[in-house]
Formats: C-alpha cells, structure tokens, sequence
C-alpha cells in the first residue's frame, strides 16, 4: 500500500457496537487505483475480527466512494463539523472468501 495512503485512526466502540473511521484520505495522484478500497476493506476487516457490524464515518468530499462500498447516508445526522455521517452493516464473509 502506497504511503500517500493513510488511514489515522479507526475507533471501536463496543458498547454501541460500532466502529468508526476517522481520517481516511489519499492524495489526488493515487486515486482510481484502488488503493482507497484496500484500505476501507482493512479497516472493515479489523471492525469484524473485533466483532464489529457496523461502521460509521463522515466525510464532506468522498460520499460517492462510500456509497459505492455499501454506505448509505444516515438522513438526518452530521458530523460535528457538519460532514454527512454514512453507515454499513457489515457481513462477515466465509474463510474461503477472504
């Protein structure tokens, strides 16, 4: 994974049952190659071995990623700093699928 790929920090939050990412980005010169998608799937996957089934994130710039990843918006929340706030419910998938 390209280092101009960062994702900050992705919280747990067990008594609520969700994870949520905080600060996922890439610079312009490695978009459209996927790299974004490895790292939502990272990060995904570390939700489920935690037994996390739902993700939470915000984002004022990307909506049409996440929406391409299963996120939907979540009508009537925003961010603090007033980013929509998106969620998906996570499925674990069979061994032989990973």
């Amino acid at each position: 994974m390209s280092p101009k790929m960062k994702l900050l920090c992705s919280y747990i939050f067990p008594a609520v049952g969700s994870g949520f990412t905080r600060e996922f980005w890439g610079t312009d010169e490695y978009k459209n190659q996927a790299h974004g998608s490895a790292l939502l799937a990272l990060a995904e996957e570390h939700f489920l071995k935690n037994g996390i089934y739902t993700s939470v994130l915000t984002t004022g710039t990307a909506a049409h990623f996440y929406e391409k990843h299963g996120y939907i918006s979540a009508p009537g929340c925003k961010a603090k700093n007033q980013d929509a706030v998106f969620v998906k419910h996570l499925v674990p998938q069979p061994d032989s699928a990973r």
